[in-house]
């Protein structure tokens, strides 16, 4: 209800099932299934038979995950064709290779995304990252986020937005027993509006797949602006990275 209580259709896609892809050896990291998403969204919303029949403007897609499923939404917006969807977001990646987590073996293949991969994504739609200080999925904090930092930085190629959260504001608070909320899980919180990240996550949403990028709207003035409220001014963000620091992505 926190996304779809303000205008948007969402499409969650399994793997194997809701049942199978809880165990921690059912993954993706590729895109393929965000990918396949997308196209469930085409055919549903020309499909008379279903409920979704004419409810999705396919013009109109914003692509975002987290942990996992944000390393997805990596793979899947630097795979899709331009104009496919008008922005991706990307709470907690992996890291990017070849080191990962998952790591790049040689010819069998890569199962993370590359510098080269967020290259393409770039050079399409508008990227928005969130991490915290004290994410500890991938390496001892505060060196997860460092690293998801290195990343971002080496593979941009035009428009993004970095955030990392400070410890205090994603630190774990119980609220969401037996799931944890902090660090790295700190896109589960639910109190206060699901702050501190989704209210930004839902700015970017906004700006991009309903206000077509809008340089005059609020939502672009809270996310690239540096007013009070902005972004940047956050209480709860301990670094905000802006490329290019005055940024105009314009949509065809």
């Amino acid at each position: 209800l926190r996304v779809s209580s303000h205008g948007f259709v969402v499409v969650f896609p399994f793997i194997k099932s809701p049942e199978q892809d809880t165990h921690p050896w059912v993954t993706n990291t590729d895109g393929t299934y965000v990918i396949k998403a997308v196209e469930f969204a085409a055919s549903a919303t020309q499909n008379q038979s279903s409920s979704l029949y004419d409810k999705i403007d396919m013009s109109n897609v914003v692509l975002a995950g987290h942990s996992m499923g944000a390393s997805d939404t990596i793979m899947a917006a630097s795979k899709l064709d331009a104009g496919t969807a008008k922005a991706a977001i990307a709470m907690h990646p992996g890291l990017c290779g070849p080191l990962g987590p998952p790591p790049c073996f040689g010819i069998i293949g890569c199962n993370t995304w590359l510098e080269a991969d967020l290259e393409k994504l770039t050079g399409k739609v508008p990227l928005f990252t969130t991490t915290a200080t004290n994410d500890a999925a991938f390496r001892p904090a505060p060196n997860t986020a460092a690293e998801e930092l290195v990343c971002f930085q080496g593979g941009m190629n035009g428009t993004g937005a970095f955030a990392q959260f400070s410890s205090e504001a994603c630190a774990e608070d119980g609220d969401r027993d037996p799931f944890p909320d902090g660090g790295h899980n700190c896109p589960l919180k639910f109190a206060n509006g699901s702050s501190p990240e989704w209210p930004w996550v839902l700015t970017a949403a906004k700006l991009y797949g309903q206000q077509n990028g809008n340089p005059s709207s609020q939502c672009y003035s809270l996310l690239w602006g540096d007013t009070a409220d902005s972004l940047k001014s956050s209480p709860n963000v301990d670094l905000v990275e802006l490329v290019p620091s005055s940024v105009e992505f314009k949509f065809k």
